[in-house]
C-alpha cells in the first residue's frame, strides 16, 4: 500500500508506533518496524542521552528498516534537550514529541 505516510517513512504500512514508557524499547521498535510500520523508541524510558544512544544503537543491530525516536518534554528541558541533540547527530527517518515541545528547544531545533 502506498500513502504519504508510506512514502514519507520509507515503510510499507501507514501504521506509525506511538512512544510508550516503559514498553518502548529497541526491541519492541523494531519487530513494528520489521513488520512494515513505524517502530518508535521511548526516549523518556531512556535515563540520560547516552542511554538513548545506546538503545538507537541496539535497534539497528535488529532491524535494518526505518525507526523513530518519542522525546517528552515535560520532565526538564535540560535533560530533553541533551536527548534531543544526541538524536539530532543520529541519522532519522521520524521523531515524535510528546506535550509539545517546549520553545527553548524549537527555537534551536526548527526541523521539529
Amino acid at each position: 500500500m502506498k500513502t504519504a505516510i508510506t512514502e514519507m517513512f520509507g515503510i510499507e504500512h501507514p501504521i506509525i508506533q506511538g512512544g510508550m514508557h516503559f514498553v518502548g524499547y529497541a526491541e519492541m521498535a523494531a519487530a513494528v518496524s520489521n513488520a512494515g510500520g513505524l517502530g518508535i523508541i521511548t526516549g523518556l524510558t531512556q535515563p540520560t542521552a547516552d542511554d538513548l544512544a545506546k538503545e538507537i544503537a541496539r535497534c539497528r543491530e535488529v532491524t535494518d528498516k526505518p525507526f523513530g525516536v518519542n522525546l517528552t518534554f515535560h520532565r526538564d528541558e535540560i535533560g530533553a534537550g541533551r536527548r534531543l541533540e544526541r538524536r539530532g547527530r543520529e541519522p532519522r527517518r521520524g521523531r515524535t514529541v510528546a506535550f509539545g515541545p517546549p520553545p527553548l528547544l524549537t527555537s534551536r531545533h526548527s526541523t521539529l
